[in-house]
């Protein structure tokens, strides 16, 4: 007489069996998840980062130049 209920003898057997660690969900989840880096890939990536706010912080201070430089022109 198999328990048919939950709380059976079996009911522990059958809810302990191995994950299936090939489902799709979990792989399509793996493969969203960001790689480690490494430090040397890291440390390119901040540089370039700061490289990048710096060409930017270069081009609004000379816009900001530019612009006063014009406004300081036109005043008599």
């Amino acid at each position: 007489m198999a328990p048919t209920t939950r709380n059976g003898p079996r009911s522990k057997l059958i809810e302990r069996r191995p994950r299936d660690h090939t489902s799709a969900p979990r792989a399509a989840a793996a493969a969203a998840a960001p790689r480690t880096l490494n430090a040397a890939e890291r440390k390119r990536i901040i540089e370039a980062r700061r490289l990048r706010e710096a060409e930017e912080k270069a081009q609004k201070d000379a816009d900001v130049r530019s612009k006063t430089a014009a406004i300081m022109a036109s005043q008599p």
